[in-house]
């Protein structure tokens, strides 16, 4: 088992699939800049952890992730950090970790559900949120898990494509909604802690939402229902 540092810029020109192999405990750290010229990243079938150092890379693809760990965990760590990439989820593992609550510019739109991994680095912090960008979702289940202390926040629009019920399930890390949510769909909120949703503008998503546990109305909700 080792940890390798890539430390000079990754360009990516096409598709490509980058992959750590090893033991159980392998993990690349991409701790250049990931720069993007055409094409998008996947993650290799049979990777174990690839994680994403540098605050600054400003790669704004795909990164697909369909088994293997998927990890941000950017240097020094900001209040805010890259890259500004869409990922696609469709099996794996996702973590975003940092010291500090940390706004990532990143955007997350899975394909089947997904379990997002938020603590800190290392060190004694806790309490903090980890922020990412928008997020899209159909008929998936997001499910929140933190630790120490650790929430997760969406600061982009999140939008419900329907014409499922997307489901939120806050287990050991609360969900902030603080972006316009938006679409045709509707959700449905399970888990033990708390799911906020929150922002400043007037959300316009159209369907139902069935409330199974703790759910905070802090802005104006544009659902046909509430139940």
């Amino acid at each position: 088992d080792a940890s390798v540092n890539m430390n000079g810029t990754v360009t990516v020109t096409a598709d490509s699939a980058i992959t750590a192999n090893g033991g159980t405990n392998c993990v690349l750290n991409l701790v250049g800049q990931v720069v993007r010229v055409a094409g998008n990243i996947s993650l290799g079938a049979t990777s174990r952890v690839v994680a994403f150092r540098n605050p600054a890379s400003p790669f704004d693809g795909n990164i697909t992730v369909n088994s293997g760990t998927l990890r941000f965990s950017p240097t020094g760590s900001p209040a805010q950090s890259g890259p500004p990439a869409t990922v696609i989820y469709n099996g794996g593992t996702l973590q975003f970790l940092s010291d500090v609550s940390t706004t990532f510019t990143t955007k997350l739109a899975p394909v089947s559900s997904v379990t997002v991994n938020v603590d800190r680095q290392g060190g004694s912090n806790m309490g903090n949120t980890i922020t990412l960008g928008g997020l899209t979702l159909n008929n998936q289940r997001i499910t929140a898990n933190g630790g120490n202390g650790y929430n997760l926040a969406f600061t982009g629009t999140t939008t419900l494509t329907g014409p499922g019920q997307a489901q939120f399930q806050p287990n050991t890390a609360q969900i902030f909604l603080n972006g316009v949510v938006t679409g045709p769909g509707g959700f449905e909120k399970f888990g033990a802690a708390t799911m906020t949703i929150g922002g400043s503008q007037s959300n316009n998503f159209t369907g139902g939402v069935l409330v199974n546990s703790l759910l905070l109305l802090n802005k104006t909700v544009g659902a046909t229902e509430i139940s």
